[in-house]
């Protein structure tokens, strides 16, 4: 079998399992070929000059050969202040409580004691952001009906609160421009849902209109959507792609510095068997400047383990029950 030589004087980095890459790095968003051969879906960031040009069982063993270059910009501005804010996220708003992203849910979210809220949004055919997280309204308003099929009169429509056991008021769908107007210094995260690059501009210009971009983390699993974003120009945070995760939990330090252009790293505390909740994970994200915010947390005690390890944001459905745990450090 034919071995390739590494390059010369290249840097060896122990190279993370195939299977473990895999886990994190499903085929619909980067096969593990594309992710160690950096071809053009995503690869290292534009102007970085980096090349991975081989992988586990290539060039003599599970090793990742970089080649040296010059010029590489630093994607992040070093340490995290120690100041850093901790957040705690109304995950959907209160939705332990109220039906989920809907006005009442962030009101009771904040009034519950969290600082900051988690959203989610799609589109409607006549170009109005809604805040939902399915594509649909089967599972919250009953309706079999999509959301970018319809005109933002029709969703308005809907009772999300019909499938709900309790006996609720009547809640509609909000717009994101009604949620930016409601709420307009609560920090944000918005959860981008469809594959809808071409959504993005409308979306920054909303954004941009009511001065949010330094509240708002834009978050999407389409890298599409992601790499859009950013190559537009937006000056808020941007949450990692799933592959920048990877890279962040398996790359050295300094190559992760190269590699990851994203600022907030909005996580479950482990995927599989991978943990991403070790406190070596979160100090190699302190060292980079990125936030580390885990999903989905109701459990006080658990809150409290990974804040103590270093973690900058707990998101959860009951911010009542978390919200003790922060009051704690602010004493």
């Amino acid at each position: 079998m034919l071995k390739m030589a590494p390059p010369p004087h290249a840097t060896r980095f122990p190279a993370p399992s195939s299977a473990a890459m895999e886990f994190l790095i499903p085929h619909s968003e980067l096969p593990l070929s594309a992710l160690l051969g950096l071809t053009p879906k995503e690869g290292a960031p534009h102007g970085t000059g980096l090349s991975i040009v081989g992988g586990p069982g290539i060039g003599g063993g599970n090793q990742i050969w970089t080649r040296p270059t010059t010029s590489l910009p630093r994607y992040h501005g070093g340490s995290m202040p120690k100041n850093y804010r901790l957040r705690l996220y109304g995950h959907r708003g209160a939705s332990a409580h109220l039906p989920e992203n809907t006005l009442p849910a962030f009101e009771k979210a904040l009034a519950d004691g969290a600082n900051a809220l988690e959203i989610d949004i799609h589109r409607t055919n006549d170009g109005h952001f809604v805040v939902a997280h399915d594509p649909g309204g089967e599972r919250l308003a009953g309706v079999n009906e999509e959301i970018c099929a319809l005109c933002l009169d029709h969703v308005k429509r809907w009772d999300v609160s019909t499938t709900d056991a309790r006996d609720l008021d009547h809640h509609c769908v909000p717009t994101l421009e009604e949620v930016l107007e409601a709420f307009p210094d609560t920090p944000l995260s918005i959860d981008h849902k469809p594959n809808d690059p071409v959504s993005v501009p409308a979306l920054l210009e909303l954004i941009a209109r009511h001065g949010a971009e330094d509240r708002v983390t834009l978050a999407s699993f389409s890298v599409d959507v992601v790499n859009r974003i950013r190559q537009l120009g937006y000056p808020g945070r941007t949450a990692l792609t799933k592959s920048e995760i990877a890279w962040l939990r398996f790359l050295p330090t300094a190559l992760a510095r190269r590699m990851v252009v994203g600022n907030a790293a909005q996580i479950p505390t482990h995927s599989g068997p991978i943990r991403l909740d070790t406190r070596h994970f979160l100090e190699k994200c302190r060292a980079l400047g990125i936030r580390a915010d885990y999903w989905v947390v109701n459990d006080p005690d658990q809150a409290k383990a990974l804040l103590d390890a270093g973690a900058t944001g707990i998101i959860t459905d009951d911010p009542a029950l978390i919200a003790p745990v922060f009051r704690e450090r602010e004493t």
